[in-house]
């Protein structure tokens, strides 16, 4: 049979040959590559029926694959911070609408620095097992080897998601909805994914790059928060959620007649 172009740019031909043994007389293809210089990403892998031609995209696109497979397993343990955001935000709320500014503060100290401690808990251990932890989950050593690339990003996702979160929590329930709402519109969809795009393909970072663009955007949100509610003066919020209350409650009910006999 005669050579064709293949879409990559790489001439293949197929001949035909005799194979040996048991399956004497049967004829399988014999697939050449002649990769030319201005072609690359062309590989060939040899199996048992004959030389397979691999597509150097399609093989990433597969090591991506796992990469997202096995990041999204590690990563879905967070450190607990996305638990902490309806605790920390109801317990701030009852804190300022009892008028207890001083217990309002406290509360999210704790809450904070629990999660921080937590964060940098498991970072550490990401960062430890960060070229074992991808073997739980597959046996391709091409895709253990990439992914351990990932887990310094994957270390500081974990920190930031731990703490994040429950600042969300305290902002939700002092009633800073729609400032978190524009704080969240601009770290992510202003800041961090036009550099996620930029890194990724623009400069040919890949995964990296993407997820750089995206934990820029998370760590922007996560330090304004944080300025948000060190600078927060709490017996100001706790007049306001008392006024707040007021207003929402309604006038108070008066005091049923008393029936005289």
């Amino acid at each position: 049979m005669e050579g064709h172009t293949t879409t990559s740019g790489a001439i293949v031909n197929i001949s035909t040959g005799q194979t040996s043994g048991a399956a004497q007389g049967v004829t399988t293809p014999h697939i050449q590559v002649e990769n030319h210089n201005h072609v690359r990403g062309v590989e060939q892998s040899t199996s048992q029926a004959g030389e397979l031609v691999i597509d150097s995209n399609v093989r990433h696109n597969l090591v991506a694959t796992g990469e997202a497979g096995v990041i999204m397993v590690q990563n879905s343990s967070d450190g607990g911070g996305g638990d902490m955001t309806m605790p920390t935000s109801v317990r701030v709320s009852n804190e300022l609408g009892a008028a207890r500014p001083k217990a309002a503060k406290f509360s999210v100290l704790v809450t904070v620095s629990a999660s921080v401690l937590v964060g940098i808990l498991f970072m550490a251990i990401i960062l430890a097992s960060r070229s074992d932890f991808p073997k739980m989950f597959t046996d391709r050593t091409l895709v253990i080897e990439e992914t351990s690339k990932l887990g310094y990003l994957l270390a500081a996702t974990i920190l930031l998601n731990s703490i994040q979160p429950v600042l969300n929590g305290v902002a939700v329930g002092a009633g800073w909805q729609s400032l978190v709402a524009f704080v969240n519109i601009g770290c992510y969809y202003l800041f961090g994914l036009p550099i996620s795009i930029l890194l990724g393909y623009k400069f040919k970072f890949g995964v990296q790059g993407i997820w750089s663009g995206i934990l820029g955007g998370c760590l922007l949100q996560t330090v304004l928060l944080l300025f948000i509610t060190i600078r927060t003066n709490w017996q100001k919020e706790a007049l306001q959620a008392e006024e707040h209350v007021r207003t929402w409650d309604g006038p108070s009910e008066p005091e049923p007649a008393k029936i005289v006999p």
